[in-house]
């Protein structure tokens, strides 16, 4: 037979657990948790020495991975938001120098061709010309001839909700800048695998975590289910199409 003594009391530490736990249930019960429900599964941590060691020891073990896994998740996170941030200022300043260009494009555009003056006044209704052009007694084609770079970027940032403005363009002008896709710091203690199988349409997707689900995500922020690659929805992004903080996903 086992010679081993049975405690019959708790140490300090044990008994520091005891009231933590003493204390949330009051908090359960305050709540509105059931009195004698709460006593009843929790009775053992009045009259049963051994089982209470067994069980703060096993939290105790808990604890201490916890810790471990939380300092280095923290780690990893922090590290992840200055990467995101400083992919975010390059989009910014990209997104910047390409708006310049577009709308001195756009500009030059609009006082030498006619047909593009025509395709504004067709996709802007008249009162929205209105408000943004400076007032004139002149009929809207001539006074879009007349219009100086200042008066250009609110005409031009509206005419982009149609899809044949840039296309109606000089040819230089660049593509443009696309928001980043956003790095998702996956949990330490699991190698994250992104390969697709080669049957499979998706190209250049990652996977992702987040809230403890995975998907798959491509580079224009599309989210796709990481079993069945059917598209489920798209990473919130600003109305600069900035992605915002904390992560959220529109789902379909």
């Amino acid at each position: 037979m086992s010679d081993t003594k049975i405690p019959k009391s708790l140490s300090a530490k044990n008994t520091k657990l005891s009231s933590f736990i003493n204390f949330y249930n009051k908090k359960l019960i305050e709540l509105g948790l059931d009195k004698d429900k709460v006593d009843s599964v929790f009775k053992i941590f009045d009259n049963d020495i051994p089982t209470i060691i067994s069980l703060q020891n096993e939290y105790l073990d808990f604890e201490t991975s916890y810790i471990q896994q939380y300092k280095k998740q923290y780690k990893l996170e922090i590290q992840n938001q200055k990467n995101n941030d400083k992919q975010n200022k390059k989009y910014i300043k990209d997104l910047d120098k390409w708006n310049n260009k577009f709308y001195k494009i756009f500009h030059k555009t609009l006082l030498s061709d006619p047909a593009f003056r025509n395709h504004i006044i067709d996709i802007l209704p008249f009162d929205t010309l209105n408000s943004i052009i400076p007032p004139s007694s002149e009929l809207p084609l001539n006074r879009l001839s007349n219009l100086s770079l200042s008066d250009i970027p609110n005409l031009a940032n509206l005419s982009l909700q149609h899809p044949h403005t840039l296309d109606l363009l000089h040819p230089n002008l660049p593509h443009k800048p696309t928001p980043f896709l956003l790095s998702l710091a996956s949990t330490v203690d699991e190698k994250v695998e992104t390969s697709i199988p080669d049957n499979n349409e998706l190209k250049d997707v990652t996977i992702l975590e987040l809230n403890e689900t995975k998907y798959l995500c491509d580079s224009k922020n599309n989210i796709y289910d990481l079993k069945t690659h059917k598209k489920i929805g798209i990473i919130k992004c600003s109305e600069d199409g900035i992605l915002t903080t904390p992560i959220t996903i529109d789902f379909i």
